[in-house]
């Protein structure tokens, strides 16, 4: 599937419910982003409005958590923005924790393998 590389503007208005979090998240991303570790600008503001305190995490969570196309494709040139970002970052090991002040035992298989992405990743490359 062919998915243009939009401005993370761009991206961000083809989803739902964008008006609730764009004055303030996205604003706030792009401000705050300056190119680093070899991202663009639109790259670092991509991690940057994940990993805030806004509803990019949330609404993108339930649209993937979800399972069905109609409710991930409006997020798909985000998507793409964000993967291109997170490819770009080399790895960096340790063990690292993160925090959830809910219940989410229910959701996940004993045993499985749960790779969540948030705050850490600003933290790590961003931060230095």
């Amino acid at each position: 599937m062919q998915v243009p590389t939009l401005p993370i503007i761009k991206a961000f208005r083809r989803v739902p419910k964008f008006a609730k979090f764009m004055p303030s998240c996205l604003t706030s991303a792009i401000h705050a982003s300056s190119p680093k570790n070899g991202l663009v600008k639109e790259e670092v503001a991509a991690i940057k409005a994940y990993t805030a305190q806004c509803d990019v995490y949330t609404l993108l969570n339930q649209a993937l958590r979800s399972e069905q196309l109609k409710n991930i494709r409006p997020w798909f040139s985000y998507l793409k923005l964000f993967h291109m970002a997170i490819n770009k970052l080399k790895p960096k090991t340790g063990e690292y924790c993160r925090g959830e002040n809910i219940d989410q035992s229910s959701k996940y298989q004993v045993g499985s393998i749960v790779t969540w992405v948030r705050k850490v990743i600003e933290n790590l490359y961003f931060n230095e």
